[in-house]
């Protein structure tokens, strides 16, 4: 007697997109900025979907996150030489005159500090001393004391009025 052949059945759906993706251009998206939407939109598929490509590959959520943190460290080295001031070498092209011809000329050109920068960065990475609000003191006084409210007084006392006037004329 003849086995017979057991039949798979067929996926539902479409077929996934994540082997068709080009890896060097995923990273050059997330090195550039792109956030997981932008991604999504790139490939023009839906953020979900994005989102169980990267819990369905545990290694390609890690290559991502990789390339982000590389991408935060660039922005965070801007930054400090945003704050600190830098010197660029720059091809400045010119006419001269007397050989009659455009010349290419090598300059270092100076940026100064930018004082923005410089904030964000202090405020960051010195906390402690440079807050931009200092926060109240406390006084020690109110710490445990126990507040009591005894209501609006509904008529007035003659005896509370005379204390409430001595006191007065004393301070």
């Amino acid at each position: 007697m003849k086995a017979k052949a057991k039949i798979k059945p067929k996926r539902a759906g479409r077929p996934s997109k994540t082997k068709t993706i080009d890896k060097e251009q995923l990273k050059q998206l997330v090195l550039r900025g792109f956030t997981d939407g932008d991604i999504a939109l790139f490939y023009k598929i839906s953020r979900s979907t994005f989102y169980k490509w990267l819990s369905d590959n545990p290694e390609f959520l890690d290559t991502i996150k990789e390339w982000e943190k590389e991408a935060s460290m660039r922005v965070k080295r801007s930054l400090y030489e945003s704050a600190c001031g830098y010197s660029n070498l720059e091809e400045v092209i010119h006419y001269d005159k007397d050989k009659g011809k455009f010349m290419r000329t090598t300059t270092v050109k100076q940026y100064a500090p930018n004082a923005t920068s410089l904030a964000i960065w202090l405020t960051n990475k010195c906390k402690a001393e440079f807050t931009r609000q200092p926060e109240p003191e406390q006084d020690d006084r109110f710490l445990n004391a126990r507040l009591r409210f005894n209501g609006v007084p509904t008529e007035r006392n003659p005896k509370s009025d005379k204390e409430f006037a001595k006191f007065y004329d004393q301070n």
